[in-house]
């Protein structure tokens, strides 16, 4: 299990419910996620993500 750190601010939406993510260095644990979403959002450059 790892964290994630956000680096740019976006909106995820899961279902009914709708996330935003902001920066501010907090470590965001990446057990309830999936492995492709980080995947993706790391690509994007919204999250560094350490592994």
């Amino acid at each position: 299990m790892g964290y994630f750190i956000v680096k740019k601010e976006f909106t995820n939406e899961d279902k009914d419910k709708k996330t935003t993510y902001q920066p501010g260095g907090a470590q965001i644990s990446d057990a309830n996620f999936p492995k492709r979403r980080l995947e993706k959002w790391e690509k994007l450059g919204w999250i560094e993500w350490h592994k």
